[in-house]
């Protein structure tokens, strides 16, 4: 089975992935996060999860990596 890495230091999304009950190792990811909305915040999102399951595939070159992101929106402020 391939090594599995979450790419993020983020301790519920630890718990989401220990709920799977594989084994996985986690690897803080340093990508640099877009907080402008230009293209709505699906977009946002998936382009910060990207970033972030890219950076540290560069870093460890094998695994299966998973970047995720959240984004908190109010239609009167945007929360991150």
């Amino acid at each position: 089975m391939k090594k599995i890495v979450l790419a993020s230091a983020s301790p519920q999304r630890r718990q989401l992935i220990k709920i799977l009950g594989l084994p996985f190792s986690v690897t803080p990811s340093r990508a640099r996060e877009n907080t402008r909305v230009t293209s709505g915040c699906a977009h946002l999102v998936q382009d910060n999860a990207l970033r972030k399951a890219q950076e540290v595939a560069q870093r460890l070159r094998e695994g299966i990596i998973i970047g995720s992101d959240t984004v908190v929106y109010s239609s009167k402020r945007r929360l991150f």
